[in-house]
């Protein structure tokens, strides 16, 4: 993948050229742009070190913001036991993450409940962006 991403915010135009071998990569660089981080982590991989590729599905709520999602995901990161997190399916105001190993969906579960800004909850009925949010293993909602 060889490609350009453009940050526009107010007057400044800030352009980012790319080379991914992926486009699970192209987008993880676009999203550092995005975030303001200096460059991609360069630890990510499709697959990540995960010991089991067995994904669980965790959908979140109340998504409103690409800040919402990079806490998110460096959230999920974090978590002990977590090897992989990938965006699996993008809604509105909600998104699904696969984890990897899926074990690791208590650890998430356990990290949770010390948390202020996100608790458990149960994915929103009226949510018809969500063809996965009935398949999740674990439903979050970001507190605000």
């Amino acid at each position: 993948w060889r490609g350009q991403w453009l940050k526009l915010s107010g007057e400044t135009k800030n352009v980012s050229g790319f080379d991914a071998k992926s486009l699970d990569e192209a987008l993880q660089q676009g999203i550092s742009l995005l975030v303001g981080a200096a460059a991609a982590d360069s630890s990510y991989r499709y697959g990540g070190p995960a010991i089991s590729d067995t994904e669980g599905l965790v959908w979140v709520g109340s998504v409103d913001s690409l800040q919402d999602y990079a806490s998110v995901m460096q959230f999920l990161e974090n978590v002990p036991n977590v090897g992989t997190v990938y965006p699996k399916e993008i809604g509105v105001t909600t998104m699904v993450f696969a984890v990897l190993p899926r074990a690791a969906l208590r650890d998430i579960e356990n990290a949770v409940a010390s948390q202020s800004w996100v608790r458990r909850t149960i994915p929103s009925m009226g949510d018809s962006s969500s063809g996965m949010a009935d398949s999740a293993d674990l439903a979050l909602e970001l507190d605000r």
